[in-house]
């Protein structure tokens, strides 16, 4: 292969690099935006129905196969054909798109494109060869069709890339403790992630001090869901005192009498549900 020849199998070489970069691209590009539609989608439908145990681990199952699939398609499958291709490797398809893109001879560049690297065809000459591959070579060989190549024309429409973005980022600001909470559901399905909903406990008296042999009231207001029981935690550096608390209509309430020592306590709530 003479210099001229070398030129021209390395101007199809980089067009031939480019497009299946933009294509590795492009295809990232639609993995992006499907695997986004995805999560979103599995996440409000588990917020909507709440799956079971057993759903959430069924569906782990084939979303981790869907979602492998689409990688092995998407990612892997482009990216390995552009890494593995080599100036050595069959460019006739690019020479092709080439002269069917640029070219007003469809077949011109990719006739001398088979001439150049199988030599030997049959029913040729070799000095008709050289002069067909000559002509084509200083016709052709210093065009740098790469050049020409737009990334665009490969990606998603920018639209579609701008409002799926606009869309998602919306969603997650707006909606991020439902996706967060369904997204630790499904990728766990072992563990409810349960919520815990909110409550509030007001105490009586609090920090105080108190004269010795005298009695303490306590009480607890409270709201947030129904307790099955509401109990007093004494800690008076020696031993831990359990005490329930008796129900009112305003509360919880308990008291200690003859009080000999310091102590500090804390309220503990035992959820009905």
């Amino acid at each position: 292969m003479n210099e001229k020849e070398q030129l021209l199998i390395n101007s199809i070489y980089r067009f031939a690099r480019k497009v299946l970069l933009y294509r590795f691209l492009g295809m990232v590009s639609v993995l992006s935006v499907i695997l986004l539609v995805f999560w979103l989608s599995v996440t409000f439908a588990d917020h909507l129905f709440y799956f079971s145990e057993i759903s959430r681990w069924g569906l782990l199952l084939i979303h981790t196969t869907f979602v492998v699939v689409l990688f092995t398609i998407f990612f892997f499958k482009p990216l390995r054909t552009f890494l593995i291709l080599k100036k050595n490797s069959d460019l006739s398809s690019f020479a092709r798109e080439i002269g069917q893109k640029y070219l007003d001879n469809d077949d011109e560049l990719v006739n001398i494109y088979h001439l150049i690297t199988r030599p030997g065809m049959p029913g040729i000459s070799d000095e008709l060869k050289a002069a067909a591959i000559k002509k084509v070579c200083d016709k052709y060989r210093e065009i740098d069709y790469a050049a020409r190549l737009h990334i665009k024309n490969y990606l998603l429409s920018v639209k579609i890339l701008i409002f799926s973005l606009i869309g998602a980022i919306a969603l997650i600001a707006s909606q991020h403790e439902i996706i967060i909470h369904s997204s630790k559901r499904l990728l766990n399905p072992a563990n409810e992630y349960l919520q815990i909903p909110p409550y509030t406990f007001v105490v009586q008296p609090g920090n105080t001090r108190i004269i010795q042999g005298k009695k303490i009231e306590f009480l607890v207001r409270y709201k947030g869901p129904v307790l099955a029981r509401c109990q007093l935690i004494l800690d008076t550096k020696k031993h831990i005192q359990v005490l329930p608390l008796k129900k009112r209509a305003d509360g919880f309430y308990g008291e200690l009498k003859d009080i000999q020592h310091s102590f500090t306590y804390k309220i503990r709530g035992t959820p009905l549900y």
